[in-house]
């Protein structure tokens, strides 16, 4: 079977989506997804247990046994930063209250407990290059799956002569199967990628991303 290589570029845009403690996408009155694109960086520090050691030494010093297991993957340290401040977007990674006003959301009241929110978030990047395009002319995107993150940190924010951006850092979870929302993106077959214990993907796509739009909007399905 053929491969096909790209080169993405840059990020266009992020979608967060609300899920549930058990990492599925949650429909109807209760849902939120917001797709945007007023992020300046997603930094993606991937975290891993290492290999349990096994050194036994001869009375000479020389080694006896000198093995080490394999090492495996614990999650994925996610860093997000806002250069735009969106209250939806802040509280459903966050699960903090929103401020209302009139029928607006304004803003975030931020508070202490546990960081139980559950979400998932999918990045977009345009390919580059003699391969940006597919043979029937269709813009290639590369697409990024990280289906169940929770732990949602604020990090170090400043107030100061200058532009002001806003972050949080999260962590990955296994993903559920019934994580469904990035079937389109994922190829024919995208069921069979979230078996046991996988926390993220890409994929070399020509299906376009959803438009950046202020506030969440309701998953219908």
């Amino acid at each position: 079977m053929p491969t096909i290589c790209a080169s993405p570029i840059k990020a266009e845009i992020i979608r967060v989506t609300l899920l549930d403690q058990c990492g599925v996408p949650i429909v109807g009155e209760e849902s939120a997804q917001v797709a945007t694109n007023s992020f300046t960086e997603i930094s993606n520090s991937p975290n891993y247990e290492e290999g349990q050691r096994f050194l036994q030494r001869k009375a000479n010093g020389e080694p006896c046994v000198n093995e080490r297991d394999s090492g495996f993957l614990n999650w994925i340290e996610q860093t997000t930063n806002l250069c735009t401040l969106d209250p939806d977007l802040i509280a459903l990674v966050t699960g903090d209250d929103l401020i209302t006003s009139g029928l607006d959301n304004t803003g975030v009241v931020f508070g202490g407990g546990l960081l139980n929110a559950r979400f998932s978030t999918e990045v977009w990047q345009p390919v580059a290059g003699s391969g940006a395009c597919d043979a029937s002319g269709l813009q290639r995107y590369i697409y990024w799956a990280f289906p169940h993150q929770t732990d949602a940190q604020i990090q170090e924010f400043t107030f100061a002569n200058d532009v002001f951006t806003f972050g949080y850092m999260s962590i990955t979870k296994s993903a559920s199967p019934l994580w469904g929302i990035g079937d389109p993106w994922l190829g024919d077959d995208p069921a069979s990628s979230w078996g046991v214990n996988k926390h993220f993907a890409f994929n070399i796509t020509n299906v376009p991303p959803p438009l950046p739009l202020c506030g969440a909007q309701e998953v219908s399905s």
